[in-house]
């Protein structure tokens, strides 16, 4: 640390191992120098003020000053043994803790001697009735930042404040997008958004980071427009600005395998973005082609989904699967590493197996044991943004839906509505896709629409929305609701789940508007016995409504009884 020291009449001279040299003057303090440590600098200058005369105290406050960009800020130092009056007051700076400025002298005749570089935004004064000596620096800026050293002639100094400068609207540096798939030999182009400064009066630099490496710096784009690239980097990468967005551009052109990394944008030396990912990929991407598209299989049982990757091999690519259900986002379920490692997601268990068939080139996804939790859609994804078009698993219950249709014959007339109802047992509507079909006389049956788990409804061509399909989560149904009924609607409907699951049926018959009489009674005609009872039913066309009668009694004579029993 410290080579050598001579003794002078008046200064005491250090020689660092560094080849730095100090010169410590009595009444002058230290000049500026190059340190290697807050300690190594509290040592010497504690051996610069004893050598001279008695020793007094210095309390410095605050220990640590946060000031905002633009304020002011007062330092304290209080003298014990000593009075603030009658005694030179020496301060200085410490700058990023190697680093000693001489700041300025404040004598005892209020005549103040600043160091070059220093203005009178700093102002010493004395403070007598805390016997304290003030150093006040107005206006401050971010360059003032570091530790406030005050000093008098044959003292040891105070121990310092702490100056922290933070600026009041900090620059902020937003880049996009956060990663950018690149085919190899095309162009990427990389953004730097700054916020609370201008673009064009800043310089920005350009450093890219490689997996497991250090920042490299690539270029430095200069405020006045003028780029230096560091050794190794050449003029495809290119810095632009763009003042309408308050933009930094990064353009690459040519892209190679050996671009792709993590790109910062950063100014004022210490403010950097949150970097931008490049991946370079081939000229002819991977294609992931997953089978099958819908698969069926029972609880307990297992399943095995298929991706098969074309342009790659699985066995020197990571794999994802994904699980999504109906009306929610994709889930990660796991990675399947190209070094053979697998990690599951939380809430994923070692009931789902991944694995690689290379005879085909594929990627395998077995879950055992499967539930009616794992119902959903599985896709399979490579490059963290190829996918395959997905594997719909549905599971079949041990004990499979059914389903009760009702009414079984239901008469409307038209213009009027129906409502057709189909039950369902050991499954739940809201979980279960339904279909509707019509069988209509003379043909066969045709597919009416599908409503599925998410409430989207699919019709077929040529019907309209006067066919809606609705659930009854009470009744556990699904409700076929038909307005503004039409003779050619009239038919047998069925509701139908998991492909090949239908209901009895319902019969639906439209009939004619009767304008006149609005009241019809039937039967018409009708013999009973003698003692009986006759009923007698009145249908309300315009309310359609039905009524019964038991009032209407007819009594045979009893000597035709005989006559009367043979017609029967």
């Amino acid at each position: 640390m410290i080579k050598k020291a001579a003794i002078g009449s008046d200064t005491l001279s250090f020689e660092l191992l560094t080849g730095h040299t100090i010169n410590c003057v009595e009444k002058q303090g230290c000049q500026s120098v190059e340190m290697i440590s807050g300690t190594l600098l509290a040592v010497i200058l504690s051996l610069c003020v004893t050598f001279g005369a008695n020793v007094s105290v210095l309390l410095q406050s605050p220990s640590l000053e946060r000031v905002t960009k633009g304020h002011t800020a007062r330092l304290r130092c209080t003298m014990k043994n000593a009075a603030v009056t009658h005694i030179d007051v020496h301060w200085y700076r410490l700058e990023r803790r190697i680093k000693v400025v001489w700041i300025l002298t404040y004598d005892v005749r209020n005549i103040t001697q600043r160091y070059p570089g220093f203005t009178e935004r700093f102002q010493p004064s004395r403070d007598p009735s805390s016997n304290s000596f003030i150093l006040t620096i107005s206006n401050v800026r971010p360059r003032d930042t570091g530790v406030y050293y005050c000093m008098v002639s044959g003292n040891v100094p105070g121990r310092g404040s702490q100056l922290i400068v933070d600026i009041a609207n900090p620059v902020v540096l937003l880049q996009s997008p956060s990663l950018e798939h690149v085919t190899r030999g095309h162009t990427a182009r990389l953004q730097c958004t700054m916020r609370n400064a201008a673009v064009k009066h800043t310089t920005v630099k350009w450093d890219k980071q490689k997996p497991g490496s250090h920042y490299v710096r690539i270029l430095t784009h200069g405020k006045d427009g003028s780029t230096q690239w560091s050794p190794g980097f050449t003029e495809r990468f290119q810095p632009s600005r763009d003042s309408s967005s308050n933009s930094f551009i990064l353009t690459i052109t040519n892209v190679q395998p050996n671009d792709t990394a993590v790109y910062y944008c950063s100014v004022r030396g210490s403010i950097y973005g949150r970097g931008s990912r490049i991946i370079v990929n081939r000229a002819n991407p991977p294609v992931l082609l997953q089978s099958p598209s819908l698969e069926w299989v029972t609880e307990g049982q297992t399943a095995h989904l298929q991706c098969i990757m074309r342009n790659a091999a699985v066995t020197g690519t990571t794999v994802k699967w994904y699980h999504q259900k109906t009306g929610c986002c994709k889930v990660q379920i796991l990675t399947h590493s190209k070094y053979g490692s697998t990690q599951w997601s939380p809430g994923f268990s070692e009931r789902i197996q991944s694995s690689r068939d290379p005879s085909n080139n594929s990627f395998i996804l077995t879950i055992t044991n499967v539930q009616p939790t794992d119902a959903g859609v599985y896709y399979c994804s490579v490059w963290r943004k190829i996918y395959g078009r997905g594997s719909q698993l549905n599971i079949i219950s041990v004990n499979p839906p059914v389903l009760l249709q009702s009414p079984s014959l239901e008469c409307v007339t038209e213009g009027h509505s129906a409502q057709l109802q189909c039950t369902m047992r050991n499954a739940s509507v809201t979980h279960t896709n339904v279909h509707w079909d019509r069988e209509q006389s003379g043909n066969n049956t045709e597919w009416v629409l599908t409503h599925d788990v998410r409430n989207i409804t699919q019709w077929s061509p040529g019907l309209t929305e006067r066919f809606q399909s609705t659930r009854d989560p009470s009744s556990n149904s699904f409700i076929l609701t038909i307005t503004n009924v039409q003779p050619n609607d009239a038919g047998v409907y069925y509701c139908k789940v998991w492909e090949d699951i239908s209901g009895n049926g319902t019969r639906l018959t439209v009939m004619g508007t009767v304008l006149n009489p609005a009241v019809v009674q039937f039967p018409t005609v009708q013999s009973v016995r003698e003692g009986q009872t006759v009923r007698m039913t009145v249908h309300d066309q315009e309310q359609q409504t039905a009524r019964s009668d038991q009032s209407l009694v007819t009594t045979v004579p009893q000597e035709k009884k005989g006559q009367d029993d043979d017609s029967f």
